[in-house]
């Protein structure tokens, strides 16, 4: 085979994706009652499902506050800009894989601004590392609350708690070590130029996550990110309550958050198809919800989460010059 037809490392990637979404979704819905799973998406209540919506939008718009907090530290953006690239980066994971809207929020917000895209990217990951370290705690409480919970998520949480302290330490104690840092790269076989943009790369990136230094900062960004999940789980209660499956409490609600929560930590599949019906499943089981319950549920939530980012998310992009990179794909 010649090399111009060759698959390209791209075509490879997206090929391994779709792989894991269908086999997740063949362990998610194998002898599923598919009756029953119609039955009950059909005879959803519209008013709850609205309700739903609204308190995912909400989430969303806490989120880009919480952002903005981290990007506060070099400049001090507007509201509406920070909500545009969140929901920009947010439609990006939806139909993007690998979290890829990270990276395109992150780029977008730093052109927009006219400032260091490596600067904007470090505030992104400081984000995403202390919005993990807040799922870990959630996690660890409601585990403890309800036994029956699967040991997987028990152990995921431990190995995830103990990756995102590793991070924390890394971003917290990098930027003291610059000294260091810049003479092993001044040695390092390349040209000057390149070594310079190297040092200057680095120093804009852990500029951005020295944000949570402030102790106001980092209390608010605490705060923010508790209020920001217990909406996700009243949203998760209000799904549950417009699907009459009121088995569904809110610590059960909240369990299963965190689950989702934990599942799109690592980097998978656009909008985590197949990725969070195996785990509503896995999760919901022990606790004697049924399988087409618990694929109703997960799959009404996602469609709630679908309908809050793709108009806005598409109006964000629209608003930051993004379509063009949108459509390019990570």
């Amino acid at each position: 085979m010649s090399s111009a037809r060759r698959p390209s490392a791209r075509t490879w990637a997206r090929l391994g994706v779709a792989a894991l979404a269908a086999l997740l979704l063949y362990l998610a819905f194998r002898g599923v009652d598919w009756a029953e799973l119609g039955a009950l998406l059909a005879g959803a209540d519209p008013a709850r499902a609205g309700l739903a919506v609204l308190i995912m939008t909400a989430g969303t718009m806490l989120r880009a506050q919480r952002w903005r907090l981290l990007v506060a530290a070099r400049v001090e953006p507007g509201y509406p800009i920070m909500f545009w690239a969140t929901m920009a980066g947010y439609v990006g994971n939806a139909y993007l894989p690998a979290r890829a809207g990270d990276l395109l929020r992150s780029l977008l917000l730093g052109r927009h601004l006219g400032i260091r895209k490596s600067f904007v990217l470090g505030t992104t990951v400081t984000e995403r590392v202390l919005d993990t370290i807040v799922i870990v705690a959630l996690a660890g409480a409601v585990v403890a609350l309800l036994p029956e919970a699967p040991h997987w998520l028990a152990s995921s949480s431990t190995g995830l708690s103990v990756g995102a302290a590793c991070a924390l330490v890394a971003l917290l104690a990098v930027p003291r070590l610059a000294g260091y840092i810049e003479g092993w790269v001044a040695r390092l076989p390349m040209r000057r130029e390149w070594r310079a943009r190297l040092i200057e790369i680095w120093h804009e990136f852990f500029t951005g996550s020295r944000a949570i230094e402030n102790h106001v900062t980092a209390a608010a960004f605490a705060a923010l990110s508790l209020l920001i999940w217990l909406m996700d789980t009243a949203c998760m209660t209000t799904v549950a309550a417009a699907l009459g499956l009121h088995m569904i409490t809110p610590l059960l609600a909240l369990l299963l958050v965190v689950a989702l929560a934990l599942s799109s930590v690592a980097p998978s599949t656009p909008g985590y198809v197949g990725v969070y019906q195996f785990v509503a499943v896995s999760v919901l089981a022990p606790f004697a919800v049924g399988q087409s319950q618990a694929l109703a549920l997960v799959l009404l939530f996602q469609a709630v989460i679908y309908v809050v980012v793709t108009p806005w998310g598409l109006i964000g992009l629209w608003r930051l010059g993004g379509l063009g990179a949108a459509r390019a794909g990570p």
